[in-house]
């Protein structure tokens, strides 16, 4: 081989083993390609969550919203918009809970027990560990039996 023939092809070498390393901006990552590290998976959990919770909330479905926004919480600690949700979404909660305790009792007081519960359940499903409502419903089954 001559001089010149093997520069010219150690630089082709060169050439092409450069542009093997070369990057080609491409799509944002696919689900399958997040699923398939740890990070990627809760990354992949995170945005599903968010994705949820939003749904949630719009349907007026509280509880499982906030579930969800705790979910996002859990995978990532410092996410500002979670934090913000997870006060506001608890904040309304309680304040849905007892609109619905006040009108329970009301009804309670004019004995009308199905419509009581009916609105005693509400509150319980909004705060499940509420004992004041737990009391309430225990009180109308006593007050007015069945």
């Amino acid at each position: 081989m001559t001089r010149p023939f093997r520069s010219q092809l150690l630089l082709g070498i060169l050439a092409f083993a450069l542009s093997a390393c070369a990057t080609i901006p491409g799509q944002p990552p696919t689900e399958e390609m997040l699923a398939a590290t740890p990070e990627g998976a809760l990354q992949l959990a995170a945005r599903k969550s968010k994705a949820e919770a939003t749904r949630f909330e719009q349907d007026g479905r509280l509880r499982e919203s906030l579930e969800r926004w705790k979910i996002v919480l859990t995978i990532e600690p410092s996410n500002a918009e979670a934090r913000k949700k997870e006060k506001e979404l608890g904040a309304k909660i309680q304040e849905e809970a007892q609109r619905h305790i006040m009108a329970g009792k009301e009804l309670l007081q004019r004995q009308k027990k199905d419509a009581a519960q009916h609105e005693l359940l509400a509150a319980l499903r909004l705060d499940p560990s509420n004992r004041e409502v737990l009391d309430q419903l225990y009180k109308s089954e006593e007050q007015l039996g069945e």
